[in-house]
């Protein structure tokens, strides 16, 4: 029986958001910082007050795993709350990748060492170690709810977050529309595999009405 890290691994961001409705996916600013990795894991959630990397290094200590670090940066991109030794220590833990919601520095480090990070911006200033943020709690990252243990997907269009409590449904779901798509690329049509075909008689008779001036223009 396959896990459900291999099952998400098959599985790329665009299909699970459009399981989703389009709900989940993350900012479109947050992008791999390497192109061309995947990643799946469960949360590790970390959230840091304006500019605080010690919140970061002190998460580390949490890491089981598996895990994703998520971090809400609260967007502030000019000021870096990790770089490459963060990546380091987190991928000695068994941590599969980080998802940063703000700022990070060492980029041509962190890309070189096959990490997956995905990040909304990259600067070499540092940030601070006056406050501590909070580890484990509900956050938000890249305007997307996230709790301890969702799961985490990342790829080259982004990063979507599955809530563990519909990781079921939404598996079932996006695995039943790949293997409508496997349908469509071993030569069925697109329409028809998707049941478009009334809907685009549809509009074809909606159009011949309106040029025919029995139904008004929608405007």
């Amino acid at each position: 029986m396959q896990s459900v890290s291999d099952r998400l691994r098959k599985l790329d961001t665009a299909s699970l958001s459009d399981a989703m409705w389009k709900q989940n996916a993350m900012d479109s600013a947050i992008k791999p910082i390497r192109p061309g990795i995947k990643m799946v894991g469960q949360a590790l959630t970390v959230r840091t007050v304006p500019s605080d990397f010690m919140t970061v290094i002190a998460s580390l200590d949490y890491v089981r795993p598996g895990h994703v670090l998520v971090i809400d940066a609260s967007r502030i991109t000019e000021s870096a709350v990790m770089g490459e030794l963060v990546c380091y220590e987190a991928s000695r833990l068994g941590a599969v990748g980080i998802v940063l919601d703000g700022a990070l520095r060492d980029a041509a480090a962190i890309r070189n060492s096959g990490f997956p990070v995905f990040a909304r911006a990259i600067t070499p200033r540092c940030g601070s170690c006056d406050v501590m943020g909070e580890i484990q709690v509900p956050i938000n990252c890249g305007g997307v709810s996230v709790k301890p243990d969702d799961w985490i997907v990342g790829d080259d269009d982004g990063v979507v977050v599955v809530p563990h409590e519909r990781l079921d449904l939404i598996l079932r779901i996006c695995e039943s529309v790949e293997d409508m798509e496997e349908r469509i690329k071993k030569g069925e049509r697109i329409k028809q595999v998707f049941g478009l075909d009334s809907y685009f008689q549809e509009r074809a008779r909606i159009a011949e009405e309106t040029r025919s001036g029995k139904r008004l223009p929608i405007t």
